[in-house]
């Protein structure tokens, strides 16, 4: 089975085969050309901290991470968005002691 360029995805989008993806988009009788930035299968960071932003406020108990941990957590992962789910379940397993 072979794919084409635009059927092609890296794991990041400067990874992808064509940069420049063009794609014509028929809306009603009228056909426009668009060009579409590449995509990825890992997340780019600001998205990795928006994703564990909104995950962290759903699960039960809710966390609340800092911002240098979500980085720390986005660099651990590389945007992987399965391990990044992970990792934050197993943290909200973990006990926390607070001193005293």
């Amino acid at each position: 089975m072979a794919f084409t360029s635009e059927q092609q995805i890296g794991l990041r989008p400067v990874e992808s085969i064509d940069r420049e993806l063009s794609i014509l988009l028929q809306l009603d009788e009228s056909t426009q050309k668009r060009t579409s930035r590449p995509v990825g299968l890992l997340l780019e960071e600001d998205e990795a901290i928006d994703i564990l932003t909104r995950y962290t406020s759903v699960v039960d108990p809710q966390l609340s991470l800092s911002a240098d941990l979500k980085k720390e957590l986005f660099q651990i992962s590389d945007g992987h968005a399965g391990l990044l789910r992970d990792l934050v379940l197993i943290l909200n397993r973990v006990p926390v002691s607070v001193p005293s």
